[in-house]
């Protein structure tokens, strides 16, 4: 994957606004879970829900319907809302594809009071570079953070009391090319926890979920995927409170995901199918919660 030229363009031609008056009735007052979704181009989403009404009409049913019971401020490359609604199809990278939101609000249905989902994020970039900088906060981690703040002083000016309760990081592929980025990226999942953990400790109450996942392991494609892969679980195997998806064939519990050109969705190997998607998002949904 080419390093994202989107991040200047994205940052001026779509500031963050606070959230629209028309939705303001979705906002509940008192206690409100709130969960991040982070990441490049399989967090922003490239699944054609139009393949899931073909394939598979009663997945297409269950899940096309909008959930209210997690509702949803996004930006996913140039796809964006500007407010909270109940989560769908159509808010992936664009309004014809989907990511890992539609699972996640599907887990977060049998949570007791209404989730709060804030997305943001961007397809082609590297945690050593956009996200991070030479170890410090990157300018699309400092663009995505001071729009989450928004969308929480949002949420507290409406009545509700927000608490960042997990965070999901789907990224990975954009480091998996040269050595120095594998090297650093442990430690540099590290300091993004750390980060994410300082700028939103007014928001966390005990502790906060960080749910990570495997990339797909593509020789030809990301020939360091492996390593990329194990520094997740090792940083998973860190702290109570952090997971990792395994996506591919790690052990048994591993979800084995379709990319889109494993299922006849297109020529697609670096992105999930719509199965695979809503499957990798339930899975993230149930460790966020916990």
């Amino acid at each position: 994957m080419k390093r994202s030229n989107l991040l200047p363009l994205l940052i001026l031609l779509f500031p963050s606004l606070v959230g629209c008056d028309q939705n303001r009735h979705l906002i509940n007052k008192g206690e409100a879970n709130v969960y991040l979704i982070l990441g490049q181009s399989n967090a922003s989403g490239v699944s054609p829900f139009s393949f899931l009404k073909e394939k598979d009409p009663d997945s297409y049913e269950k899940y096309s319907k909008p959930n209210s019971d997690a509702i949803i401020s996004y930006r996913a490359d140039l796809n964006q809302n500007d407010y909270f609604e109940p989560t769908k199809f159509g808010f992936g990278c664009t309004k014809e594809y989907f990511g890992p939101e539609v699972g996640i609000a599907s887990s977060l249905s049998s949570e007791p009071k209404r989730s709060y989902i804030i997305k943001t994020t961007l397809g082609g970039t590297h945690l050593n570079g956009e996200w991070l900088f030479k170890g410090k906060r990157g300018d699309l981690y400092k663009d995505s953070v001071a729009r989450i703040h928004e969308k929480l002083s949002y949420l507290k000016q409406n009545g509700a009391d927000p608490r960042v309760k997990g965070v999901f990081w789907m990224q990975g592929e954009g480091d998996s090319y040269t050595e120095l980025d594998v090297s650093i990226y442990k430690s540099n999942t590290e300091k993004l926890i750390a980060y994410l953990e300082e700028d939103f400790n007014e928001y966390i109450r005990d502790y906060m979920n960080f749910v990570d996942a495997t990339i797909k392991s593509i020789d030809d494609s990301w020939p360091r995927a492996k390593d990329i892969n194990q520094a997740k679980i090792d940083v998973a195997n860190e702290s109570e409170h952090h997971y990792c998806v395994l996506t591919n064939d790690e052990d048994e519990t591993a979800l084995n995901l379709k990319t889109k050109n494993m299922t006849g969705e297109g020529d697609d190997a670096a992105h999930y199918d719509c199965t695979s998607m809503i499957a990798l998002g339930e899975a993230a949904g149930n460790y966020l919660k916990k």
